[in-house]
């Protein structure tokens, strides 16, 4: 049983366990908690940063962890998105270490200190090297909004629409 304060107005809607027994809760409207085995809080966030501040989180949603990683899926059905977050308590406590999740993490940092289109691009490169070609694809895209002059992210717009067009063909087979 979760140790929180009654009085709070938070009401339960989804959970998630991870393999060691800590448990992670999203409360309506829009927190998130992590428990852990015993119920005790261990952290709780109600915001995300964002490019232009701090975004609340869902009023409601779905989760998901993944134990081998150390990450958090929230589907937000009203946003039509998954937010994906890294568990640094959990990844430290386990020794897990997520290379790419810290570089998207320090890459993110950046585009919000610097407004310039680099750490976008080079986001959208980690994207396309994990096989995730639309996202890499909107990465680009917002690149050219930046900077209409970038050397490399027409033609790679021009090279990741023939590769999704491709895939897509080969499954119609």
């Amino acid at each position: 049983m979760p140790l929180v304060d009654d009085n709070s107005g938070l009401s339960p809607v989804s959970l998630a366990v991870y393999r060691d027994g800590r448990f992670i809760l999203y409360y309506s409207p829009g927190e998130l908690y992590c428990f852990d085995r015993r119920g005790i809080p261990l952290w709780s966030i109600s915001e995300l940063p964002g490019l232009e501040g701090n975004e609340p989180l869902p009023q409601t949603a779905k989760l998901a962890v993944d134990s081998g990683k150390g990450l958090i899926f929230i589907s937000d059905q009203m946003g039509r998105r998954i937010i994906k977050l890294l568990d640094r308590l959990f990844c430290d406590d386990l020794g897990l270490v997520n290379k790419r999740e810290e570089e998207l993490i320090a890459l993110n940092r950046e585009q919000r200190r610097s407004h310039n289109a680099e750490p976008i691009a080079h986001k959208a490169l980690l994207y396309e090297q994990a096989g995730a070609l639309e996202m890499s694809r909107l990465l680009w895209e917002r690149v050219l909004d930046l900077d209409p002059m970038h050397d490399q992210a027409a033609l790679k717009l021009d090279r990741l629409e023939i590769e999704v067009m491709t895939m897509n063909a080969a499954r119609l087979k």
